[in-house]
């Protein structure tokens, strides 16, 4: 407790919390509009519904709904168009050359597992089934 309203919150990395302002040097309480878990634990002498913006109680949400919504027509009338009326096109996507790749591409770091062609009898990344050695 640095004073009556701000607090520090041993963590990592360590945050200061205002609950006279609502704010926590995470920014998560200013971003959801409720509490994090920093400020919860600064709150604990109090309730914690004080500190909860007023848009999250059910309250705010059944005056939100309580006037009729109607509805919106997108349906455009037969033989009218819209003047400034833009379509979106998908872009142009080209086949790319030459035959497409059947095994993906390792990932940097990534060990590939070495196995034994049954053919050539040598060590690497193929089986009797693709290897390019002359019979």
């Amino acid at each position: 407790m640095s004073s009556d309203s701000v607090f520090e919150v041993h963590s990592y990395p360590s945050v200061t919390v205002d609950i006279l302002n609502c704010t926590c040097t995470c920014y998560q309480w200013q971003i959801n509009g409720f509490p994090c878990a920093h400020a919860v634990v600064a709150i604990q002498t109090s309730d914690i519904n004080d500190y909860v913006k007023d848009y999250f109680y059910t309250s705010s949400f059944c005056e939100a709904y309580s006037q009729p919504i109607h509805p919106i027509s997108t349906a455009l009338k037969v033989g009218v168009r819209e003047e400034n009326c833009e379509f979106v096109l998908p872009p142009n996507m080209r086949q790319p050359t030459g035959r497409l790749k059947n095994r993906r591409i390792p990932s940097r770091g990534e060990k590939i597992r070495q196995i034994k062609c049954g053919r050539c009898e040598r060590l690497g990344t193929h089986t009797k089934k693709t290897c390019q050695k002359p019979i």
